[in-house]
């Protein structure tokens, strides 16, 4: 009797990344109406957001005491993305 052993290797499935490259600014005020967050915190860093380069659109929101922006970049480099939307940060917080 003759056996044979046969090393199989099994197929790789490779997949592509198909999330948006983006950045989140999460900013919390504890106790603040929606309406205020959307005046004095949204708005005025979707304003300063606003001219980040390389980014494709900026999304926001506000509910109670939070203020969420997303800005979706057209770049897969996590170091540029972030220095720029931190820098605009710091130029809007001044």
């Amino acid at each position: 009797m003759y056996c044979r052993l046969r090393r199989h290797r099994p197929p790789v499935g490779a997949y592509a990344d198909v999330a948006n490259n983006y950045v989140e600014v999460v900013t919390q005020w504890p106790g603040i109406a929606a309406e205020r967050i959307e005046q004095q915190v949204t708005t005025p860093l979707g304003i300063a957001m606003n001219g980040v380069p390389r980014a494709a659109h900026l999304r926001s929101f506000s509910i109670f005491a939070l203020s969420d922006l997303k800005l979706v970049f057209d770049v897969r480099d996590v170091q540029l993305r972030e220095s720029r939307t931190r820098a605009r940060r710091y130029e809007a917080v001044r």
